[in-house]
């Protein structure tokens, strides 16, 4: 598969990667998304961005490598080697997993670097996965990674049996599995999901599974209310 990066909004963009893991053929997504310093916000790299290192030097330098919660680190010390002038952030677990990296710990606070354009908040409940939801305001845009996934289509039967049986195929919403490993507080991710769901999105960028282009905020609201995280309005 030839990466490339595809245009989803202004000054925001996707690589889409092949990605498997226990042979679920599920893909993930680098989200780029360039600052009105002219600087790149990189969330989340996947394997081969080498490929493309003409294509984000076209864009601007890479200011910042963000990896959003402590299961997606595999590429960071590839993407690091890339952009060794980059700052690294991730949620404080991963600095066990990845103890020879600097990484600057993430908060509900933007660090100086990005607060002009992104807006962030941890979503708490999912004990050890320490996910950050983002948003860009200026493509009205929701970042997300392993909170919900969108795998509509598959042509591969053992990845369609597996979603389906985690819940985690034709619809948005979140996986079976992240309901029963990580989501140990249900009221406190509601209270997380009032301060996303108070951000003026449309749109929802994540990891697996196709970008929702609009109608977002509805469609994150009707998967926790489905499986009871949130009420029914």
């Amino acid at each position: 598969m030839t990466l490339s990066l595809q245009a989803v909004a202004d000054n925001l963009w996707v690589v889409a990667h092949p990605f498997e893991i226990m042979k679920v053929k599920m893909g993930t997504h680098t989200t780029v998304i360039r600052l009105r310093n002219g600087n790149l916000w990189l969330l989340s790299p996947g394997a081969g961005l080498g490929s493309l290192k003409k294509d984000f030097a076209a864009l601007g330098p890479v200011a910042a490598i963000v990896a959003p919660n402590t299961m997606h680190h595999l590429f960071l010390p590839e993407a690091i080697q890339l952009f060794p002038e980059a700052r690294v952030y991730g949620p404080s677990g991963l600095k066990r997993k990845q103890p020879t990296l600097a990484i600057e710990t993430l908060t509900n606070t933007p660090p100086d670097l990005w607060k002009e354009d992104i807006e962030q908040t941890r979503l708490d409940g999912l004990s050890f996965l320490q996910e950050t939801a983002f948003f860009h305001p200026s493509s009205r845009s929701l970042i997300v990674t392993d909170l919900v996934f969108n795998l509509q289509h598959s042509d591969h039967a053992w990845s369609r049996l597996f979603l389906r049986l985690n819940d985690a195929y034709g619809k948005l919403g979140p996986s079976r599995m992240l309901r029963k490993m990580a989501l140990k507080d249900p009221p406190a991710l509601a209270k997380s999901l009032d301060t996303v769901l108070a951000w003026d999105f449309d749109r929802i960028v994540l990891s697996h599974g196709e970008l929702v282009q609009t109608g977002g905020k509805a469609l994150l609201r009707e998967a926790f209310e489905r499986i009871g995280v949130l009420k029914q309005v």
